[in-house]
């Protein structure tokens, strides 16, 4: 699955962890925004601070957004490894 499809499914759970965490108008960029996206390629986003944003909440956003990603890709083993065979390594 190419990160733009990821995020397109699971936008409102991305939002939702960027509001839990006081953090908000979550963007994507790089990639998945340009629509040049591939099944190896990861998800940038960029979340704005609000004037309560704390970096405690910023490093949560990003802790919690990792687990959302694991736990996507462990849904599909067979995907990832379809993902590995197609992806060069650098």
């Amino acid at each position: 699955m190419r990160p733009s499809e990821t995020l397109t499914r699971h936008r409102d759970a991305i939002r939702r962890i960027a509001d839990s965490h006081r953090g908000c108008n979550v963007r994507a960029f790089a990639s998945a925004f340009r629509g040049t996206n591939r099944a190896c390629s990861d998800l940038d986003l960029l979340v704005a601070p609000t004037e309560k944003t704390t970096s405690l909440d910023l490093a949560a956003i990003t802790v919690d957004l990792e687990i959302v990603w694991f736990t996507i890709r462990n849904d599909f083993p067979d995907l990832e490894k379809r993902i590995e065979s197609r992806c060069v390594n650098p």
